[in-house]
Order: C-alpha cells, then structure tokens, then sequence
C-alpha cells in the first residue's frame, strides 16, 4: 500500500494500524513532559446507571466523524462514501469525498451547511478535523496535500504526500488564508487531528514522526510571544504506547481524551480519559461501556459542565459505517473525572443565588432590573426583575455553569458574568452583585472661531486651524482640536458635567477661559459658542530663541533626529520640531509665557521635563538647553504616563468586572513599560473609624498587589504595598457628597522609577 494510501486514512479516521502508517515502531523516543506514571487500567462493566448513549439525528448512510464545539455551533466532519472504511479498498485516486460542516445545535438534522476552504494554491487537497482558536475568528484545520497530477502520471508510481495542520480565518461557512503552522519542509511524517487549550495557548495533536514510540503519537506544542509554535514534545509512554493514539480533545480542566487501539481494551479503538492532576498527567483509564463497544470509539469531546459528551463509533446499529452519538452524563463524581465512578456519586440539589443590581457610579440599588441567567448545560434562560431595593434571586442546579447579566432603559447592559456550581455537594447559597453603568447622555458643543482687529470691525473671517483646549473640571480630563475650514468644530459633552474651553492661534491673543455648563441639561441639546481672537502685530512678541540640544546621556554625543517638543504651560499650546545632525532643534518664544521641553526618540528614555522661564528677560537672546537621554531596551515610558485610581464601592475590597478589566489593563502597561516600577497605596473616604479604615485600606491594596502577580507581575516590580486610610483624600471634604466619597474610595498605583 502507498505511502499517500497510510497517510490519507490517518487524517479520515486514524484507523490503520502502525505498520499501515509506518511499517515498523519508532525507536528513540522525543524528550516526554513527566516521568513514567501507573499503567493505563480498564472499567470491565457496563456503566449505564452513570451514562446514556443515544445516536444523533444528523448521521446518514456515510460517515459521521471528528464532533467539535465552534462557539454556539456544532463542527464535525462527513466523509462520503457508504462503504466500511478499508484500507485494501481504497486507492491513492479515488478518495472519498471529505466534507467539514457546521450545524446551529448537535440534536437538529436540519441547517447543516458545508463548509468551504478558499486557496488560490493549485493544490488538490481534502480538508476536514478542526480545532477553533479561542476568543478569535481563526480555527487550526487538517489538511492533506498533494499537486495535481495529469492523466498518463495516475497510473505511475505516487509521489508521497502529508498531512498538515494550517490556521485560518473563518467567518462560519469559509476557511480561508490558510497558513502551515509547522513548515511544510518534510513529506516523512504527517501532523494532524488538532485539539486546544482553553487559552488558546497550548497545542495538541497526533504525528507519525520519527522518534515516537510507534504507530501515531500525540504532541504538544505552546505559542509563543512571537505568535509562532514551539518546537513539539512527545507526550510520553505515560499517554502514548507502540500502537496508535489518535483524536486528542483537551478539557477546560486540562484532562485529556483520546482514542487508542493499545492491548487492553474493549476491540478496536477504544476512547481513554488521561487524568491531569495540576502537574502532569497522573493515570490513564479507559472509559468503559457504553462510551466503548466491541468496534471502533473515536473523536470524544465533552462541554463544559461535563454533563453532554459526543464522540464517533461505528458499532453494531448505526446509519453508515461511523456515526455520531451523544452520551448524557446524569451522574457526575465529585472529582469531576468521568472515570471516576461507583462512590461519592451525587445528584441534582437546589442552590438559591441572590444578589443586588447596583449603580456603578453611586453605588445606588437600581430598581426593576430585568436580570437573566443562562444554563450552559441546555441553553435555558431565567428572568426575574429586581425589586425597589435591587435585589433578585434564582434557584439553580448544583454541578452546572451560568451566565448572568442585567438589563435597564437609562443604562449600558452589565457584562456577563459567568460563575459554576461545580462541586458544590451541599445546597450552599450562593450571592453575586451586579454592576450597571448608567447611559451618560450628551451635549453638542458647536464653537466657530473668527478674526476682530483694529482694521476689521466685522467679525467675519474665520480662523483655521485655531487649536481648543476643553477641559473636564471634576476629572481634568483635556480634549485637545483644531478648527475646520470654516473656523469651526463641534464637541460632545457630557450632561451634568461643567468645562472650561481656551483657544489659541500664532500671531493671535489667546482668548480667556470660557465655562460650559451642561448641568439640567438635556440628550442631544446644542450648545453654540462664538469666540473672536484679536490678531497681533508681526514680530511683536517672538524675539527670544530657545536651543534645545538633544544628547545620549552616557557618551554625551548629540542624537539626531529626536523629536522635542515645546508646550507652553500658560496656553497649554505644543509645537513640535526634529533635531538635525547635530542633535539641534531651534524655537522662537514669546518672553512673555514659561515653557517646559520633552525629547522623544525610539529606544531612548528621557528623565524628566526641563522647564524655562524666559519671562522678563532680555529679548535677542538665545538660551541652550540640554536635554539628556538614556539609551535604553525596552518600550520608553511617556513622561506624562500615569496609573488611573482603581476606585472602590462602600466598603467593599473585592472587585467586580469593571475593577478586574481596569485592572487588566494595567497589567498590560506594566507588560509594555518593563523599567517601571510602583508602589500601591489604599485609600478609604471618612466614614466609619480611622482604624477600620487602616485596616480596609491596606485589604484593597494587597487585593491589587495580588490580582497583579497573579497575573504574572514579577514581585520586585512593586517597591511597596501600603493603606492609608482616610488621611490623604483625592477631595478635602468633612461633610462629603456621595461622589466625593466615590472619589476618595481608592487605591492608587504610583511609579516610583521609570
């Protein structure tokens, strides 16, 4: 038989025995992850008290492979022939048609779709056994691949082929951009059957390459920081034995399944539960009857919950030669393993979950919520609506996964949270509070600028490119905008906050701060704003030249092309300029305003700002000014970086989706900015005593500190983590507002180095 022959049923079923693949085992096994554990043990009776089998209604006359879980749709793969598979049958040239297709749910016939592959490459190929790359449009496929060949060259020798395993984009009904994820440098051995991390992180999947243990093998491979895959590993003789193992699924739990024709089993291919026990995998147990029949059990995968598992058989009784069956867990152990059977056995309990829908931003019940909760294990959805103090509840399954989100008109739906009730033996209650957002609604703010002077009384000429510095007087937040052609721009505001706008212009007077209030306000109002700048005389004022030199601080040599930018403090007003070849950069000042300097340049670090106060001096003069820069590795931090205060409801330490997502973020600065380091300090606002207040302070920031390095965050990247209680308020106040307590309700991450 060819070598394209033994390759082929590898990706269509695996089911050829290891000389079909190779012709002999595989001496010199790769490097495996852990030491040899126990021998693989076998479950000899019958389990149906635990497990019930029953076949799906989309199986036909053909076979019916390779069931896999594409986000709220169902994969698997059609291989058209009505034939049983036999290798002595098929020819290197008349393949059976092999169709990958998609289905809303598993348990409808109707809707199937076929999916298609889009190449531009002149290859003839089949592709079908898929794994989707999580949180992502991509999914990793197999693929066979072999060039077209003419007429008189089907009758000679076949050159060899391989399967391989591509990334792709999908978009449901079409792969496409299909890219190796290993080079395609070898026809000597074949990658397929892929299988992913929860994470998307880690890769596993069946070879027959050189230095196995025999027959098929499966490996695991990581990504990257670079995106690219490691070099594969061997699983081991803990997982893999001189016969076959094909068809890995891993477990959001890390467990892994697979099929395997090894001594011991129950005929043919049985399917195996390779336990992980957080380092390795512990022991391997085959799955028992009725998951395993006296014939071929392949392609197992199971949800979440672990409550509805599918696989692939062609036992006594089905449609076509392989069909899909699904297996309904009604009995789980409390280990979660689903070879874990006989003792500590569990059924269904009732578990009330309660909490409040609270406003995120006064920390107020929101009444009348409409609150939902999904059930992963059969899609089912409950409402209730919170009553006039916030407060909902359910009663829900023990052992099961749920999704619940909030809804209100006047405000954004709450994320959904997602929590389980895996384990729980006992009706334990369970409470969770959700956070909403109230909508913010908005103000137009229409400014149109124009030109007065003491030669033109008609405020008609519109000033272009007048730069508008908006500022938000509660948070400080600056918006930064040029006018249009027509000397205008339009803001949004939002309602119930009040702003300050100045405008500036070269060669005009800039104009006085101007007060916008959107307070008792309403959505979709329009605010207009006419302001006229005065035009100053040519060569009035810029008479004094500010030399900003930009130097590597170690060798002291000059660095061109830096940028330097000059703001002047007063009118908040930045002009930007390039340093020549001798690190140089020239600007003309006004003597009347203070300016403050900064340098950029890609893998350089600046300390600090260098200010200048060129007020009351002599005009005609040039001032050199010295701007130092350290070489540096990694990603320069910007000067005017900082940390926003993750802030806290009424004393509480723990932190809900908004808190976690800020949090996230940060760690992904901290990730992006290496050189910096910080301390983490705990405010409270002033209510209850000093002492308390010390004590919930230091919590939250330990909280903060811990969600960090439990991220990943090096220890020695946090200088200090300390509470402060009530004594350093974001706001003065003794009598303080609701969102002045907001806002002193904090925990602030301060950089200490750069």
């Amino acid at each position: 038989m060819s070598a394209m022959n033994r390759i082929f049923l590898l990706m269509v079923l695996g089911l050829c025995a290891t000389h079909l693949l190779l012709g002999q085992n595989k001496p010199n096994a790769t490097k495996s992850l852990s030491p040899v554990v126990p021998s693989v043990t076998s479950k000899q009776s019958k389990d149906t008290v635990r497990f019930e089998v029953e076949p799906l209604k989309i199986n036909t006359e053909y076979a019916e492979i390779a069931p896999m879980f594409y986000k709220q749709n169902f994969l698997y793969t059609l291989v058209k022939t009505k034939k049983a598979f036999s290798h002595q049958e098929l020819r290197w040239h008349k393949y059976p048609e092999v169709v990958p297709c998609i289905i809303p749910h598993p348990d409808s016939a109707t809707q199937i779709k076929p999916i298609l592959t889009a190449t531009s490459e002149t290859w003839h190929f089949n592709t079908g056994i898929a794994a989707p790359i999580p949180n992502t449009e991509k999914i990793i496929i197999t693929r066979s691949l072999h060039k077209k060949l003419s007429f008189k060259d089907l009758f000679s020798k076949p050159i060899p082929e391989r399967l391989g395993l591509f990334e792709a984009n999908t978009n449901g009904d079409v792969w496409f951009n299909l890219q190796p994820v290993f080079p395609l440098d070898s026809l000597d051995y074949s990658e397929a059957h892929p299988t992913l991390s929860e994470d998307g992180k880690t890769l596993y999947f069946v070879s027959d390459m050189a230095g196995g243990y025999g027959g098929t093998d499966i490996y695991v491979t990581h990504r990257k920081e670079d995106g690219h895959w490691s070099t594969p590993i061997n699983l081991g003789d803990k997982i893999n034995t001189p016969d076959n193992e094909l068809y890995p699924f891993v477990h959001s739990d890390k467990n892994l399944y697979f099929a395997s024709n090894r001594k011991g089993g129950f005929g043919g291919y049985d399917i195996y539960e390779a336990i992980w026990d957080g380092e390795q995998f512990a022991r391997v147990v085959n799955m028992g009857i009725p998951t395993n029949s006296n014939k071929d059990d392949i392609s197992f995968i199971v949800n979440e919950p672990k409550r509805i598992c599918y696989f692939s058989s062609n036992r006594d009784g089905g449609e076509g030669s392989f069909d899909i069956y699904k297996m309904n867990v009604k009995l789980l152990n409390i280990s979660r393993n689903l070879t874990d059977g006989g003792e500590n056995l569990f059924g269904v309990l009732n578990i009330e979950i309660s909490g409040k829908v609270v406003d995120s931003l006064t920390g107020q019940p929101v009444k009348r919520a409409m609150v939902k909760l999904r059930d992963f294990n059969n899609d089912d959805i409950q409402v209730v609506f919170a009553d006039n103090k916030g407060n909902y509840k359910f009663s829900i399954s023990n052992d099961n996964k749920f999704q619940i989100a909030a809804n209100r008109i006047g405000y954004n739906s709450s994320p959904d949270y997602q929590f389980s009730t895996y384990g729980l033996s006992s009706p334990t209650p369970l409470s969770i509070d959700i956070y909403m957002k109230p909508v913010i609604y908005t103000v137009t703010l229409d400014v149109s600028v124009f030109e007065t002077s003491q030669t033109l009384d008609a405020s008609i000429l519109p000033i272009v490119d007048a730069k508008l510095l908006l500022k938000e007087n509660t948070s400080g937040k600056l918006t930064e905008a040029k006018t249009n052609a027509n000397g205008t721009f339009q803001f949004t505001l939002e309602q119930g906050k009040v702003y300050k706008l100045v405008v500036t212009k070269d060669g005009y007077q800039s104009s006085l701060p101007y007060s916008i209030s959107t307070v008792q306000r309403h959505n979709a109002e329009r605010i207009e704003l006419n302001i006229s700048l005065t035009r100053l005389e040519t060569g009035s004022l810029k008479d004094f030249v500010i030399k900003a030199v930009v130097k590597d601080k170690d060798t002291n040599k000059a660095i061109p092309f830096a940028a330097v930018l000059l703001k002047n403090i007063d009118t908040k007003e930045i002009t930007e300029k390039i340093t020549d070849d001798n690190g140089v950069a020239l600007f003309e000042v006004d003597t009347t305003h203070s300016y403050s300097l900064e340098s950029i340049k890609e893998k350089y670090q600046l300390d600090n700002y260098v200010h200048i106060f060129p007020k009351g001096m002599k005009t005609g003069l040039v001032s050199e000014t010295i701007l130092p820069m350290k070489q540096v590795t990694y990603v320069p931090v910007p000067l005017d970086f900082v940390f926003e205060p993750v802030y806290y409801p009424t004393g509480k330490m723990t932190f809900d989706n908004d808190i976690m997502k800020q949090l996230d973020e940060i760690y992904k600065l901290l990730q992006k900015y290496k050189s910096i380091r910080i301390s983490i300090v705990g405010h409270t606002d002033n209510e209850g005593s000093r002492e308390s207040n010390l004590i919930l302070s230091q919590k939250r920031a330990n909280a903060a500190y811990n969600y960090l390095v439990k991220k990943g965050l090096p220890k020695n990247r946090v200088i200090s983590v300390t509470g402060a209680g009530d004594e350093k308020p974001a706001i003065n106040c003794s009598d303080c507002t609701t969102e002045q307590n907001q806002k002193n309700r904090r925990t602030e991450l301060v950089i200490v180095e750069r």
